[in-house]
């Protein structure tokens, strides 16, 4: 190996990495997922004070925190950050600005009990699958992530 070469480390697929590895890469993978950006344009658009921004940030790691864990430890068995979805966030703004934040988080709880009742009955996988060829599902995943 030359001088200016370096060493690349792989790690195998069944090969366990450190404490020390695991804890680095976990938050470079919590700053590249971008948790906070969310809740601050909900922030900046909504104009919200302190205390509301505070709660909105805190709500939001608690929310992703949990669907990690869960994710990982029941359904995927994988460390994959779940993290916010931007999809909702122009109906999130303009609920909550004209009904407020209680009815908005009232409509996002209720919306996301349907989708778990459809996860469970297979029915949104089973139109997923005869809308979406899995080769577009695929490459979807590799482009947005």
């Amino acid at each position: 190996m030359s001088s200016n070469e370096k060493e690349i480390r792989m790690v195998g697929i069944d090969e366990k990495i450190g404490v020390g590895s695991a804890l680095f890469l976990g938050f470079q993978s919590v700053l590249a997922c971008n948790l906070f950006l969310g809740p601050v344009v909900l922030i900046a658009v909504m104009q919200l004070n302190i205390s509301d921004a505070t709660a909105l940030i805190a709500l939001t790691f608690l929310a992703c925190g949990l669907a990690t864990v869960i994710q990982a430890g029941l359904f995927l068995k994988y460390p994959v950050i779940q993290g916010m979805s931007f999809a909702s966030l122009g109906a999130i703004i303009a609920i909550a600005s004209k009904q407020g934040f209680a009815v908005c988080f009232g409509s996002i709880i209720i919306s996301g009990l349907v989708i778990v009742a459809l996860g469970y009955l297979k029915v949104l996988s089973k139109v997923v699958k005869h809308i979406i060829p899995p080769i577009v599902a695929g490459m979807v995943i590799v482009v947005v992530g």
